[in-house]
């Protein structure tokens, strides 16, 4: 079932890697992973990613930066050794769910290659909430930026580098 978007709503997601893998085991995946997220993140995309990193067609800026014509405005957002988070504001009719598969299509694609791996990386498609209330919104941005601290690779939010906190 095509999972559908508001514009203007805010939306949770979530997705886990195969067996709890470690698919982000280095600062440079994880700074890959938030370069996808944020190349993806438009109306006209052009080429995949890799190529455009390779024709030195794109420059990363950070992505809670509000930008003109995105797709989605990232509120939040946190990644994990074996998982990421984004917490966001529905900008575009464009279709959230080919965004979201774009950002993990390559991804995977980057993982795979640097590792001499075959298969997914994903456990299954992303999982996703509305956001109802502002209740709502400031239990989950908690949670999104606790994690590192819940699970124990950090003392403090601010000391995990891969957080909007």
């Amino acid at each position: 079932m095509k999972k559908k978007y508001v514009i203007g709503k805010i939306y949770h997601i979530c997705n886990k890697s195969i067996a709890d893998f470690s698919i982000f085991v280095s600062n440079g995946n994880s700074q890959r992973f938030l370069e996808t997220v944020d190349y993806y993140n438009k109306h006209h995309v052009w080429t995949s990613f890799s190529i455009a990193l390779k024709q030195k067609k794109y420059k990363y800026s950070n992505i809670i930066i509000p930008k003109k014509d995105t797709l989605i405005k990232i509120l939040s957002y946190c990644i994990m050794p074996d998982h990421y988070h984004l917490l966001f504001k529905v900008q575009d009719e464009y279709s959230i769910s080919k965004y979201i598969s774009d950002i993990e299509n390559s991804y995977t694609r980057y993982f795979n290659l640097k590792y001499h791996r075959k298969g997914p990386l994903w456990q299954s498609r992303y999982r996703y909430v509305l956001i109802k209330s502002n209740e709502q919104l400031l239990h989950t941005s908690r949670y999104i930026h606790l994690n590192p601290t819940t699970r124990g690779l950090v003392s403090q939010p601010e000391d995990w580098q891969f957080s909007s906190y």
